[in-house]
């Protein structure tokens, strides 16, 4: 399992303080707008971006909530020769209420089973001690370059789109090797103990 691990990466908010963090503004609320990122729904109307915290002027991935990604025309253009998502449209405003063109929202139809922390690595000792590395099964991975999991880390993809969207030095954005993403040991194992979120969940079937 590792070794074909390898050929993935995660996509992740680097939690920049200074970076411009966006906020869906008005209707509709959060859990459509996730509906959004997973592209099993599409806004009528544009969705609207505003400012919340952060640069007056926003990133190149705008991170409005967990698993929803607004992105610059230059990420979706090294996203256009990749399958696995669709845009919608978006209206992203600074931080001086002027709207910005040159961006759209990142529905991602890609899918795979559950994925977790893999427990079987491990680092350091003590309170520092960390599980490393993703993991998740191949045959839940409808082959798309990028993807969510039914639940868990996300979004995933292939490390060829990876390389392509690290190349681009995209900014607000990190591009992680599965097998080199860390949590600390006690954190997961907690979870582990208390069944809590995925590491209480059995099922590795891509969601539908």
């Amino acid at each position: 399992m590792s070794t074909s691990m390898e050929n993935f990466a995660l996509l992740d908010d680097p939690l920049l303080k200074r970076a411009y963090l966006g906020k869906v503004s008005g209707e509709p609320p959060w859990r459509l707008t996730i509906e959004y990122a997973l592209a099993e729904s599409s806004p009528e109307s544009p969705l609207e971006v505003t400012h919340r915290r952060g640069r007056r002027h926003p990133s190149d991935i705008i991170w409005p909530y967990v698993r929803a990604m607004i992105v610059s025309d230059r990420a979706a253009n090294v996203l256009h020769s990749f399958s696995g998502w669709s845009p919608y449209d978006v209206k992203v405003f600074d931080g001086y209420g002027e709207l910005v063109t040159g961006f759209v929202g990142l529905g991602v139809s890609g899918r795979c089973g559950l994925v977790k922390q893999d427990t079987t690595r491990i680092e350091g000792e003590g309170q520092w001690a960390e599980y490393v590395g993703l993991r998740f099964r191949i045959d839940t991975w409808d082959g798309s370059d990028i993807f969510y999991p039914s639940a868990g880390f996300g979004p995933i993809v292939t490390a060829r789109l990876g390389n392509a969207l690290r190349n681009a030095k995209l900014s607000n954005l990190k591009v992680i090797p599965m097998p080199e993403v860390r949590a600390f040991k006690f954190q997961i194992d907690r979870y582990i103990a208390d069944g809590y979120g995925v590491y209480g969940m059995e099922d590795d079937s891509p969601r539908r």
